[in-house]
């Protein structure tokens, strides 16, 4: 039964648009990606997803908001000066401190990511000092933040990287209109990551569009 009512409490989670909601203190479930490779990932193993992003992601010192559990941070930090993993729920920030601490137990290097409870929103200084951003499958979610949040990224990020959503970008192409996110939609797609990008001063260097979409962009002006 309990197994059951955590489904179906995860279900109304991911569907929901809020993003207090679906990310906040009260948010009671792991991310996607991390239940679907718990396992492997407490024994130091990547999705396959992280593994092929590792290599692409530019600068030396590297953000990532809605870091989740902080697997991806904590992989990028091998090859990076220093990585800050930003998430907005405890309980995914929590759960990223034990992945922390059992990779350093297999003789991981993960001294250089530093793991935050934070909302860049409410503290933009979070953002400071870093030269690249990472936002994986979270853009969308901003809704009417989603230039307050660009414009804070101008000022600060040479570099940024953007994962959208296989499956949103896919039913977007078809036409179909997003319950919870309505026009937020198309940020999950690499037209629209690249579109706002553009706008933002950054050159695309890289696309790709398998599986879950992604965006690099290069500002076109470095910052110094």
């Amino acid at each position: 039964m309990a197994s059951f009512l955590q489904k179906l409490k995860d279900v109304i989670f991911t569907k929901s648009g809020q993003y207090n909601d679906r990310y906040g203190k009260n948010c009671s479930s792991q991310s996607l990606d991390f239940r679907r490779n718990a396992k492997g990932i407490f024994r130091g193993e990547l999705p396959k997803k992280y593994r092929e992003l590792v290599d692409l992601i530019p600068g030396e010192k590297v953000v990532e908001v809605g870091a989740g559990e902080g697997v991806l941070s904590l992989a990028v930090s091998a090859n990076k000066k220093a990585v800050r993993a930003i998430d907005y729920t405890p309980l995914r920030h929590e759960k990223g401190k034990e992945i922390q601490a059992a990779w350093a137990g297999l003789g991981k290097d993960v001294s250089r990511c530093e793991l935050v409870l934070g909302d860049v929103f409410d503290d933009p200084s979070l953002l400071d000092g870093f030269d690249t951003l990472i936002a994986c499958r979270v853009i969308y979610y901003f809704g009417d933040r989603t230039d307050l949040f660009f414009d804070m990224v101008a000022q600060r990020m040479n570099y940024v990287v953007l994962v959208g959503n296989g499956r949103r970008a896919k039913r977007h192409a078809r036409g179909h209109v997003s319950k919870d996110l309505g026009e937020a939609a198309r940020l999950s797609t690499p037209e629209g990551m690249r579109e706002i990008l553009e706008r933002y001063g950054y050159e695309i260097v890289t696309e790709i569009r398998d599986n879950d979409p992604v965006v690099i962009g290069k500002r076109k002006q470095a910052l110094a």
